[in-house]
């Protein structure tokens, strides 16, 4: 038993010593820039620092605004704290999200083990160690793993309560709580999970004398959603709904299911890694498998799962393009390891079905560790090879933005004003001024004046009496001679210095 223990704790591991080394690998270089929101949380977080008050002025507030959302508390603070411990630097943007990545890695094993067996676990775990949405996301400073990480570790605390010591499900409705703090989808989620846990779970928390326990757990829950609710800027969150009808709602639904399943060349930045797929060939089989074999048990904890899965894409449709980033983010954001933990389900029941029949059962743990295997490789080369020689052309990533500022910054004194064009793709500016990020010189917003040297304006009808500095596109101004070039790795020039 003491060995057996020693063998499992030694997997579980090598499992985490994995998922840090492919989360903190090169993190504060790769990928190459700072994505605008991460610049946003990270201007946000060196503001509080440095002067105790947000963008709006407010001094250290419960919560922030920006990017149409209201910035929570669980998604603010710990950057604060990671930028105050390892400076104003792409480090410290990623740190949170990649520490929780791994920290979700750790929490899917001890809910897959619990929900089946230990294999079962220690695969799931691996599968989310590995997994492509996973790693994406766990690398980039977008505040979104708050709201996994704090639902599944209350997801495990409670079915622990559940199954035994009824107080676990109070801290489990307390986590819970904590994702309201973290991401704004998280008061959706939450509802809709304790309507389906209710529904299947009602009879047996009765007759297992938990009434009380499981009440006050919701109660805590309401009290808290209520207070999240009050702290936040709801009546400014821009959520995207489908265009215009319920058959519009399925038309995205079903999009999005083609988008995830296709594999290749159907998922935006910051997803999409070199025609990269969101998942591997392998999920797509295992998980039809999965949820076929759960559904049809009489466990309420794999139709838990199923429904999770269910709820997690349709939160994920809710978005007029299901193409875009933002929805494919929401559904995964939402869904978390259950993808992985029905993908490892359905590998140990085949396995368990053939274990007696010993070439038919190395055959299929052959082909699928090779098929894993195979796309693990793939998505690392992908990811730590080819990406970083091509994010930049991608246009969302602020690449050459270090560059170019670090060179404005250093003639600003010359001119009287430096004008920045506003034509910056995808890429904003945080409207604080006197940030100086170790890398970048950054602005958030396109509004005009900035300070008394930096304007963000149009090019070509923006009127100039003084002595100006020009920041254009490589499309604007072109008959005028450049003071200075910055291209992409490419050699395609983005932007032009111009006096």
């Amino acid at each position: 038993m003491k060995q057996r223990t020693s063998l499992l704790l030694l997997f579980l591991l090598v499992i985490l010593l994995v998922a840090g080394f492919l989360r903190f690998y090169r993190l504060g270089v790769n990928p190459p820039g700072l994505f605008k929101d991460e610049a946003f949380f990270g201007d946000l977080a060196y503001c509080l620092l440095s002067t105790g008050r947000d963008f709006e002025g407010v001094s250290w507030p419960l919560s922030s605004f920006g990017h149409g959302a209201s910035i929570l508390p669980l998604q603010l603070y710990p950057m604060v704290v990671s930028v105050f411990v390892f400076g104003f630097d792409v480090f410290a943007v990623r740190f949170v999200p990649a520490l929780l990545g791994v920290l979700i890695v750790l929490v899917t094993f001890l809910l897959a083990r619990f929900l089946f067996n230990d294999f079962v676990g220690l695969l799931s775990a691996f599968l989310v160690a590995v997994s492509p949405w996973h790693v994406v996301y766990s690398r980039v400073g977008f505040g979104i793993l708050q709201l996994t990480f704090f639902f599944f570790l209350g997801l495990y605390l409670f079915l622990r309560g559940l199954k035994g010591d009824g107080r676990l499900m109070v801290l489990g409705g307390f986590c819970f709580s904590l994702a309201f703090f973290s991401y704004y989808l998280a008061h959706v989620f939450v509802l809709l999970f304790l309507f389906g846990f209710h529904c299947l779970f009602y009879n047996e928390i009765k007759s297992g004398g938990k009434l009380r326990l499981y009440y006050f757990s919701l109660l805590i829950m309401a009290l808290l959603a209520v207070l999240s609710l009050a702290i936040s800027y709801v009546s400014k969150i821009n959520v995207v709904l489908p265009a215009d009808s319920v058959s519009q709602l399925f038309s995205n639904f079903f999009d999005m299911l083609l988008a995830i399943f296709l594999l290749k060349d159907n998922w935006n930045w910051p997803l999409r890694i070199c025609g990269f797929g969101v998942i591997y060939s392998l999920y797509v089989p295992l998980l039809f498998l999965g949820v076929f074999l759960l559904f049809r048990s009489k466990d309420g904890c794999g139709r838990l799962l199923v429904y999770l899965l269910f709820t997690s894409l349709v939160i994920g449709s809710f978005i007029s393009n299901p193409i875009e980033g933002g929805s494919v983010r929401r559904a995964f954001a939402c869904a978390g390891p259950t993808f992985e933990i029905v993908v490892a389900y359905a590998a140990y029941r085949i396995l368990s079905f053939y274990r007696n029949n010993k070439r038919v059962f190395c055959l299929l743990a052959f082909l699928m560790s090779f098929s894993l295997l195979l796309g693990v490789y793939q998505f690392l080369v992908h990811y730590f090879v080819y990406q970083p020689a091509s994010i930049e052309t991608e246009k969302v990533f602020m690449v050459p933005v270090r560059e170019l500022f670090n060179y404005t910054e250093s003639v600003r004194n010359r001119y009287d004003t430096v004008l920045f064009t506003s034509n910056f793709d995808t890429t904003h500016w945080p409207n604080w001024p006197s940030v100086t990020f170790k890398d970048y010189y950054v602005f958030y917003t396109q509004e005009c004046i900035i300070d008394s040297k930096y304007v963000v304006g149009n090019v070509s009808s923006y009127l100039i009496n003084n002595k100006t500095l020009f920041v254009v596109r490589d499309f604007e101004l072109a008959n005028a001679t450049p003071e200075k070039v910055f291209p992409y790795s490419n050699g395609e020039v983005a932007y032009k210095v111009i006096s």
